[in-house]
């Protein structure tokens, strides 16, 4: 089993970063990564579970070009969802996940470049 990484807030564990998760966040660049991760917290406690299947939902970073995501994700009853993979994806196959209500609704919060900063520091 590869590395995994935690996200905490408070007591909980908000979610786990299978390690695949976090190698190809690693290539994207800082700004839409931090992007989409405010993206998944902003949506984590409403994914749904379903006990040993991974299951799919598609996501967007509003920005002068969009970027349009799928996040597979394994989420069972009692336990953090786990982030197994994630991949940029075209307009239409975002538009077929609404559709199939299978969407990461975005509020538009971005994280800056000064939270950033504060949070690497």
């Amino acid at each position: 089993m590869g590395l995994r990484l935690i996200f905490i807030e408070g007591d909980n564990a908000k979610f786990v970063m299978d390690e695949w998760f976090n190698r190809k966040m690693g290539k994207l660049p800082n700004e839409l990564a931090d992007n989409i991760v405010s993206v998944i917290l902003e949506n984590i406690d409403d994914l749904p579970t379903e006990e040993g299947y991974s299951q799919e939902v598609c996501g967007v970073v509003k920005s002068e070009t969009p970027n349009f995501f799928k996040l597979e994700f394994l989420h069972e009853e009692d336990y953090a969802p786990i982030l197994l993979d994630i991949e940029e994806i075209e307009l239409e196959e975002y538009l077929d996940a609404i559709n199939q209500k299978k969407y990461l609704k975005n509020e538009g919060r971005k994280i800056t470049k000064s939270e950033r900063t504060q949070e690497g520091s």
